[in-house]
């Protein structure tokens, strides 16, 4: 059994390559509606990368303080306890 091709492979994909050639629209040729559409689209991936960079930061300045908080807690703890301490020199 064989099977015979009614075209040759290379006018195949020759109108393979003309079909998605013309299937690219550019800007100007394209409806408002997805114009809009696509707008949407990224003004929402636009804002959700915004809230998360925000949300990351803040988290960040909130750890830092805290952290500032424990040292600065701690510095007067020791800085208290070494004022207590005296020491006798020699004379």
């Amino acid at each position: 059994m064989t099977v015979a091709l009614s075209q040759p492979a290379s006018i195949s994909l020759a109108s393979a390559a003309t079909a998605k050639r013309n299937m690219v629209t550019r800007w100007s040729e394209k409806s408002a509606g997805l114009k809009i559409l696509w707008l949407w689209t990224l003004g929402t991936a636009a804002v959700l990368i915004a809230n998360v960079a925000t949300t990351r930061l803040r988290d960040m300045d909130n750890q830092s303080r805290e952290e500032d908080a424990i040292r600065s807690q701690s510095d007067s703890a020791a800085a208290a306890s070494s004022s207590q301490e005296r020491v006798i020199a020699d004379e």
